[in-house]
């Protein structure tokens, strides 16, 4: 099953992107929660239908109410059954990672005819009869962002290196790896090393991570998804996480939403300092 907002039938759909009722709906409320310890996530599915006629057919079994879960990364595609109350959904260790898609539909259990009470009047009979299997309504598309990827700091994504060819107070990054390489001189090293363990460690978000991420943002954009390595992992959870694409633009924008706004915590640590 294939489902986007495009979507066509040749008989009426309840649905928010589609004039084939008058009036009701049919809102599917999801929640969220992962379990960090066995890696499972539970869907939580609160279920409301006010068109009457599709209602009467969820009571009476005709048709019934369910989530169509799909994960591209893990290539899982599941339709989970709803009751009429609050249903949660769990699934295994490992099912979802990365964006997950969720689809709220009601489909027929059995060969049904639908009430015409609010359907527009431009159906004729014929369209009315339904078979076991054809949807009779939609919800809105929901999306989130399973794994740990996107919980963990951006900087745990770095790791510092003293490079002994660097001379001068710069660096330079290695991305081939699992994780981001920042290449340093061996002082300089050794300055950032004091920085990172003491009270002035939120300066380093701003003076060197955050132009890494930039960087990142940029590489990512010219060379396209690197999803075998981790860093990138991070990045691409993160992004989804708070809505930014991967493209070429406003890169110091992106980059410091994804490093919680840094800047603002500049004076409360140079504060400390005095």
């Amino acid at each position: 099953m294939k489902l986007n907002e495009a979507m066509r039938f040749p008989h009426p759909v309840l649905s928010p992107d589609s004039g084939d009722y008058t009036e009701g709906a049919f809102i599917c409320d999801v929640a969220v929660a992962e379990n960090a310890h066995v890696e499972q996530i539970q869907l939580t599915c609160t279920v409301e239908i006010s068109e009457r006629g599709v209602a009467e057919l969820v009571r009476t079994g005709a048709a019934s109410c369910g989530i169509y879960v799909t994960c591209l990364d893990t290539y899982y595609q599941q339709l989970h059954l709803l009751d009429t109350g609050p249903t949660t959904v769990t699934t295994e260790r490992g099912e979802l990672r990365g964006t997950v898609r969720i689809w709220p539909v009601i489909a027929a259990r059995q060969d049904c005819l639908l009430p015409r009470d609010a359907i527009d009047p431009e159906f004729g009979d014929a369209a009315l009869r339904l078979r076991a299997g054809d949807l009779i309504a939609v919800g809105h598309e929901q999306r989130f962002e399973a794994g740990l990827e996107k919980l963990q700091p951006l900087e745990s994504v770095f790791v510092l290196q003293p490079d002994p060819e660097i001379t001068s107070p710069r660096f330079e990054l290695g991305t081939e790896g699992q994780a981001i390489e920042i290449h340093v001189s061996p002082d300089l090293f050794s300055q950032l090393i004091e920085l990172r363990n003491g009270r002035t460690r939120d300066l380093l978000i701003t003076s060197l991570y955050l132009p890494c991420i930039v960087e990142l943002l940029s590489i990512i954009a010219t060379d396209g998804a690197k999803p075998e390595l981790r860093w990138y992992q991070a990045i691409e959870s993160r992004c989804n996480q708070l809505g930014i694409s991967l493209d070429n633009r406003d890169l110091a924008r992106k980059a410091q939403a994804l490093l919680n706004e840094p800047l603002g915590s500049m004076y409360s640590v140079i504060e400390g300092i005095h």
